[in-house]
């Protein structure tokens, strides 16, 4: 073991000092000394250095990097704090050496991109491609190389957290707008573009965000909760396989986004996706009609998808037919008054919730769904919000935080409790 590494913690200082000779075989005591310091900081000093090696390997540019690492402490920094990070970061930078490079040279790292910014380039980059397979491959890269971005600034800049969940859902807009792109020109192709009724109107596809993705407070391992609608019923041009029913033709153009985001391929996935929230969940089509959309929550929407739609937010497809859908169903998930047997449905789904983690003994434990986790905090703010918003428009928003924010201004919650459901959230 080389002097200048005797002080990192090692659990087998053996195999680390033959990985160090491997990587310092020439004379760098500048980089000697401050890898050691980078390795000393790390979690797992051991498996760090594996990873560095594993990627050092695995790129026709070893010397570059080794080279970069040694002019650039800083960049050994940031190589280092990602591969001790996470295992899946360490395989996105393996599988693409060059993307260290860029991270490094071009990124935006200081900000969140935009919507329109990552929307723009993964059209540009799909759009080099002629199939719907190749795009949804070329999709897949894309979403690699962002989330090492994002990584990056959340684990190596320290990013304030509602700049990377920003970061995050903006990409996964991106990407369901590709996904939409990537689906439509085959279908097209086999039926043409679907009409409103008998007439020359185009009808309309837009896709709703629900959940984390809805309140733009998406994380890395998130997957979004959508909603697809489509403005009115009628009947397609007709193409090489002849017209259908605009529900028809939806129905095929929702499994193929679904398909476009949450295949695993070679080139894995873009994100999961969570159909359930949709107008009679599982048993219900994929793709819902407005009209028949609204019919459904006025007559048979129950308690708990008032909370869901709370979170409802244009994101992907004529987001003006998505912003139609949110005012037309404000009554439902804001009414001015609340029954008492609305308010009961609301106190068993919570029941139910908790009785679920108490029978795994995970109350006390459980981030997510225990006393106090994620969840406890989000239905805390949402019944609050359900309860005041039909008649304070300022609590209508699908973010947490900002929720939260707003029950504080209007006294509904103590500073105290704004600032304890917020800093534990």
């Amino acid at each position: 073991m080389r002097e200048e590494f005797r002080a990192v913690p090692f659990q087998d200082p053996a195999a680390a000092g033959r990985r160090l000779d491997a990587i310092l075989n020439e004379a760098r005591p500048r980089l000697a000394d401050d890898l050691a310091a980078v390795l000393a900081k790390t979690a797992n000093p051991d498996v760090a250095l594996t990873r560095l090696e594993r990627f050092l390997d695995a790129g026709l540019t070893r010397r570059t990097h080794i080279d970069l690492m040694e002019a650039a402490p800083s960049y050994a920094d940031m190589l280092l704090t990602l591969l001790d990070q996470s295992h899946h970061l360490t395989d996105i930078l393996c599988r693409n050496p060059g993307y260290m490079a860029w991270l490094w040279e071009e990124a935006e790292l200081e900000r969140a991109r935009s919507r329109q910014e990552l929307t723009d380039d993964l059209l540009d980059q799909i759009r080099t491609f002629d199939s719907f397979e190749a795009r949804s491959q070329s999709m897949r890269r894309f979403k690699r190389r962002e989330i090492l971005r994002v990584a990056a600034r959340d684990i190596v800049r320290h990013m304030p957290l509602e700049s990377v969940t920003e970061d995050l859902s903006n990409l996964a807009d991106a990407a369901i707008e590709a996904a939409i792109e990537s689906a439509l020109p085959d279908l097209i192709a086999r039926h043409g573009a679907p009409g409103l009724g008998d007439t020359d109107t185009p009808a309309a596809f837009a896709v709703l965000a629900l959940g984390k993705l809805g309140g733009r407070e998406l994380n890395f391992s998130s997957d979004v909760d959508l909603l697809f609608l489509y403005s009115g019923e009628g009947t397609t041009a007709g193409g090489a396989s002849g017209p259908v029913g605009n529900d028809e033709f939806f129905q095929k153009l929702g499994t193929r986004v679904v398909k476009a985001l949450s295949e695993v391929t070679d080139e894995g996935r873009v994100f999961r996706v969570d159909m359930r929230l949709r107008p009679y969940g599982r048993i219900g089509p994929l793709a819902v009609g407005l009209d028949a959309a609204l019919y459904y929550y006025e007559s048979a929407g129950q308690a708990w998808e008032r909370q869901a739609l709370i979170k409802a937010r244009p994101a992907a497809g004529d987001l003006a037919l998505a912003q139609q859908f949110i005012e037309r169903t404000r009554p439902f998930v804001f009414p001015r008054y609340f029954d008492d047997d609305t308010l009961e449905d609301i106190r068993q789904i919570k029941q139910q919730a908790e009785a679920h983690v108490h029978d795994k003994g995970q109350t006390h434990t459980e981030v997510k769904l225990g006393r106090g986790g994620i969840r406890d905090i989000e239905f805390t703010v949402q019944v609050l919000q359900l309860l005041n918003g039909g008649r304070l428009e300022d609590l209508r928003t699908a973010n947490t935080l900002e929720a939260i924010k707003a029950l504080e201004r209007h006294a509904i919650l103590t500073p105290f409790e704004a600032d304890t459901l917020a800093g534990n959230y």
